[in-house]
């Protein structure tokens, strides 16, 4: 669950948003509920739509939340990655060893480098159709 002095640090942060707009009216009304899954997702849009609107504290009260981290859009992602060196290094190197395994991308991938993109789609899903009517 949320954390009492997270608590604390998100009212703090939204007492001192003056209210401008629905934006802000927004965040301030459910920030604090971002633990919960359903609020997270619209949350997480708006947040998306305008991410050069989101500050560095705001990044520290989102940072909190693991959740967060995983669902958030690249847009939002975006500015944790410029904040944080070491985390961008960890999900690009996750990303990178889950490639190197995954031997049907490998496989994919050699067959774009020689052909049509457009033919190699085109044979793949004549594949799928027939290996699923079998």
């Amino acid at each position: 669950m949320i954390s009492i002095q997270l608590f604390f640090q998100q009212e703090l942060y939204l007492s001192t948003l003056p209210v401008i707009d629905r934006y802000d009216d927004f965040l301030r009304k459910t920030l604090p509920m971002i633990h919960i899954k359903q609020l997270r997702a619209a949350i997480l849009a708006l947040l998306a739509k305008y991410p050069d609107r989101i500050n560095s504290q705001l990044y520290e009260i989102l940072s909190h939340n693991h959740f967060v981290l995983r669902e958030a859009p690249l847009e939002v992602k975006r500015g944790f990655f410029v904040r944080d060196k070491n985390m961008f290094r960890d999900v690009i190197g996750s990303r990178v060893a889950e490639y190197q395994k995954d031997l049907q991308l490998r496989q994919m991938a050699r067959e774009i480098r020689s052909a049509v993109v457009v033919e190699v789609l085109d044979a793949r899903f004549a594949f799928s159709k027939f290996a699923s009517v079998a």
